[in-house]
């Protein structure tokens, strides 16, 4: 009867996992009104040069979009050291106003005390580059180190040039751990139960 019980609660573990892959909060910008990057929920920001968008490039009905490099947002989640996390999101240049910025995705991990112990520039979408009129994703996956408490993913636009103008479309942001760890944690646990009987 008590391996039934620590099945099923594995089950709902398990079940609760697949259902929320996504660490973050509001990662798809579907939540809050449109305007200013201040405003959306789950996200912090600097600088004033986005906007929470619906009327541009979208996956869903909301979006963010830059057009300076004097702003970004940025969003923490717990984090375990030594689990892997994989950052992604999805980034648009227009064909038909095309920006000239480049979109990046970083990655930084803090202890219990607040003091950072990594950051790393994940990807780069570069406007040169990349393809227009479609959604590129760009990330990585990154590994906490020892003495994780927390992680945080950071979006902003960059590599300002003398008449650079435009803006950059971001969407469904996302953290994940791959899905095999969360099989492994399951079959850990039921290979503990075999054990017990």
């Amino acid at each position: 009867m008590k391996s039934r019980k620590i099945i099923a609660v594995l089950l709902s573990v398990m079940m609760i996992s697949c259902a929320n892959a996504n660490l973050l909060s509001n990662g798809d910008f579907e939540e809050g009104d449109t305007g200013g990057i201040n405003s959306i929920p789950g996200w912090y920001n600097w600088g004033g040069s986005g906007w929470h968008h619906d009327d541009g490039p979208l996956v869903g009905a909301k979006g963010l979009k830059f057009w300076w490099d004097d702003a970004g947002i940025w969003q923490d989640f717990g984090a375990t050291a030594g689990l892997e996390y994989i950052f992604e999101v999805d980034v648009y240049n227009r064909s038909a106003s095309p920006c000239g910025w480049n979109g990046l995705i970083r990655a930084e991990f803090y202890d219990a005390e607040n003091n950072k112990i990594y950051d790393t520039q994940l990807d780069r979408f570069y406007s040169g580059s990349d393809p227009y009129d479609t959604w590129v994703t760009i990330g990585g996956t990154i590994t906490a180190p020892e003495n994780t408490s927390y992680g945080r993913i950071i979006l902003q636009i960059a590599d300002w040039y003398d008449g650079i103008s435009g803006d950059l479309f971001f969407d469904d942001a996302s953290v994940e751990i791959p899905e095999p760890v969360t099989m492994a944690i399951f079959g850990l646990g039921l290979l503990l139960i075999k054990r017990r009987k």
